[in-house]
């Protein structure tokens, strides 16, 4: 819903970071209960899926490298990965 809204750019936006705040609440949550399985020894749940590296990376980077006026951040690809890593 709060995706949705047509308030402006500044509700938007911060509509957009509450929702990207969430999911990143949940996927902690989710780490949490897999570090407590693997303490229980029950394992945890593993679901293979093909991933673009590069654009998870980007996005890994734009999240998480918010930094200060001052301190520069950048993302930089080299190479070409396998097709896959099972191989």
């Amino acid at each position: 819903h709060l995706a949705t809204l047509n308030a402006g750019a500044e509700v938007s936006e911060g509509a957009s970071r509450l929702i990207r705040s969430g999911s990143s609440m949940k996927a902690l949550l989710d780490d949490l209960v897999d570090f407590n399985r693997t303490k229980l020894g029950l394992g945890i749940n593993i679901a293979l899926a093909d991933v673009d590296l590069a654009a998870r990376t980007a996005w890994v980077s734009h999240t998480t490298m918010i930094s200060p006026d001052d301190v520069a951040a950048a993302l930089a690809e080299a190479g070409h990965p396998p097709d896959s890593w099972t191989d």
